[in-house]
Parts: C-alpha cells; structure tokens; sequence
C-alpha cells in the first residue's frame, strides 16, 4: 500500500508543481492589479498632498515588488519590503 501512494506521488509531483507555479503567478498578478487600481484610485483626485503622492509611491514600489522574477536570493527581501509599503499605503489611506 505503501509503495502505491509513493507511486502515485512520483507520478503527478511534476504537475502538482506545475499547478502550484501556475498558481502563485496568478496570485502576484492580482496583487499587482490590484495595486495599481488603488494606485490610479489614489491619483484620480485632483488635490495634491504629500500624502498621496506617499501612498502612490508605495503602491508602485509594493507592485513592482511583488511582481518582479523569481530570483531566489532577493526573494525575502522583495516580500519584506512589498509588505512593508503596502503597510504604508494603508496607514495613508
């Protein structure tokens, strides 16, 4: 029984992983659609302030973060800093 769920395991792990890229590609691309509909929200207004000009600077930079490749050294570092500007556009909003 044992050597069957192994079997079975070996078998689809390629498209298990396949799935999986498929799927954290899909999700970066709604986080960063999703910034940039905020990003464009932010700017539509006519007032200027430093304030919004902080939260669309953040907004970008959280995008660009999220959707950068998949380099495996600035990896953390890009999900860290992603976060932390997205933490600063909703302390702006």
């Amino acid at each position: 029984m044992l050597k069957c769920v192994e079997q079975t395991f070996l078998r689809h792990a390629l498209s298990v992983s396949d799935a999986a890229a498929h799927v954290n590609q899909h999700a970066a691309y709604l986080v960063v659609s999703t910034a940039e509909k905020a990003r464009r929200g932010v700017a539509c207004d006519g007032r200027v302030t430093q304030s919004r000009v902080d939260t669309q600077s953040a907004l970008r930079l959280a995008a660009e973060c999220v959707g950068g490749g998949p380099a495996a050294a600035a990896g953390s570092a890009r999900r860290a800093a992603a976060r932390v500007c997205l933490s600063l556009a909703a302390q702006n909003r």
